[in-house]
């Protein structure tokens, strides 16, 4: 018998802001698909003869990483198992196991899970392993910290339209079965074991259905979900909840844009909830109840260019600091503060920059993840090697992947956004 931490993907408070997708107006959120799985897996392993402990609740609100690992650690479990479903671009999909590079065992383990994926009939990304490498798109916590054997299985990318279908459509039950089986029968080879036959799985629960009645911000009514943008004619005042009495938290300048998700009724307007800077959830009046009110701003499907080219007056020096966010988030309609929040403080590039120009901490910052849209690379709000070798091929300047200082890609970065051609 073996002693398992299984890692269930995120938590219930997650989405909104980022961890799932919108499709057709309708949100899709990865701990939905990550939970259903969990539970099946654990299910698996149980009737395998292991012992299973659960770092992240099947129902909850999201436990921080240091927490999960932390407890593996204390707990000393012989493997780690983490539960995912992938996001990039729409062309992209395949499943894939990721593990920390040095550590042989969890290579293996990766391995034995894609062999069995492979062995279902399912495609992979690339070859299907990502060795994990600090200062990179693939330094996760929950490999790097662990001390035992561990890996962190993507199941196909919820942003690719045939993957959605098996990870959130009609085929999810199927879906859901075969990746359990798949993952498990992994595990339990790669321990020395033969996977018993599988018992039919438990009824599949219902999802459960947005609430449209007040949840208690101030008595605010959700009117409705929906992912589109917002761009401010005039200066409006921001709050932590929907209402005036809530904590007034800064002001969203004319000209300025936001991605909101939620639209709230209450204290006499109508709102639109959104994540600020720093990962936190506020909320902008739009106007006032009742129909036929005079709006404070026009609605977008797609992030507002504004009227004609922007520029600005930067020192082309190399150097990123708090004047060239402030110039990128101006260029891209957000909030304009000068800060790149959620950063990972072992990324080099981050450390290259001006430090008052960066927050560390976790969840990405938005003028970060409007930029990699730009340039093309995973959208994860969080600036390292990749970023940098995306942005360096973007402007035509030598591919390192490093931040010099000062760099020429920053250089013609500054000159780009002086000259309003970026």
């Amino acid at each position: 018998m073996a002693y398992i931490g299984l890692d269930i993907g995120h938590g219930s408070n997650t989405f909104p802001p980022n961890k799932g997708v919108y499709r057709n107006g309708k949100g899709y959120a990865e701990y939905d698909f990550n939970r259903k799985l969990g539970k099946r897996v654990k299910e698996l392993l149980e009737q395998n003869g292991h012992k299973v402990i659960l770092g992240q609740p099947l129902n909850g609100k999201d436990v921080p990483l240091i927490t999960r690992t932390n407890l593996y650690n204390r707990e000393k479990v012989d493997l780690v198992l983490s539960l995912h479903a992938n996001a990039g671009a729409s062309n992209v999909s395949g499943r894939c196991a990721f593990y920390w590079g040095t550590s042989s065992k969890s290579k293996t383990l990766a391995q034995a899970v894609i062999n069995e994926i492979k062995a279902k009939g399912y495609s992979t990304h690339g070859n299907g392993l990502h060795a994990g490498v600090r200062g990179t798109w693939t330094n996760l916590h929950i490999n790097r910290e662990t001390n035992m054997p561990a890996v962190l299985i993507e199941h196909g990318f919820m942003t690719n339209a045939s993957d959605f279908q098996l990870i959130f459509g009609n085929k999810q039950n199927e879906y859901i079965e075969d990746m359990a089986q798949a993952d498990v029968a992994g595990v339990v080879k790669w321990l020395g074991g033969k996977p018993v036959k599988p018992s039919k799985p438990s009824k599949p629960s219902k999802p459960a259905e947005p609430s449209t009645g007040s949840d208690g911000l101030y008595g605010a009514r959700l009117v409705k979900k929906e992912n589109a943008y917002f761009l401010a004619t005039e200066d409006i005042k921001v709050r932590n909840a929907p209402s005036t009495s809530a904590k007034h938290t800064g002001t969203l300048p004319k000209g300025s844009s936001i991605n909101y998700f939620k639209v709230y009724e209450g204290n006499g307007y109508r709102w639109l909830q959104y994540t600020g800077n720093s990962g936190n959830t506020l909320y902008v009046p739009y106007r006032e109840s009742g129909s036929g009110k005079e709006q404070w701003g026009t609605f977008h499907s797609e992030r507002p260019s504004g009227s004609g080219a922007k520029t600005y007056n930067l020192t082309v020096d190399g150097y990123l600091g708090p004047e060239v966010v402030k110039a990128l988030q101006s260029h891209y309609g957000l909030i304009v503060d000068g800060e790149m929040w959620g950063q990972y403080s072992g990324n080099q590039a981050t450390k290259a920059f001006n430090q008052k120009a960066v927050k560390y901490g976790k969840g990405g910052s938005p003028v970060v993840r409007e930029l990699q849209k730009t340039i093309g690379v995973t959208a994860d709000g969080i600036w390292g090697a990749g970023t940098t070798r995306a942005l360096q091929r973007y402007l035509g300047t030598p591919v390192d992947g490093i931040v010099s200082r000062p760099s020429t890609a920053i250089k013609e970065l500054q000159r780009r956004l002086n000259n309003g051609t970026f």
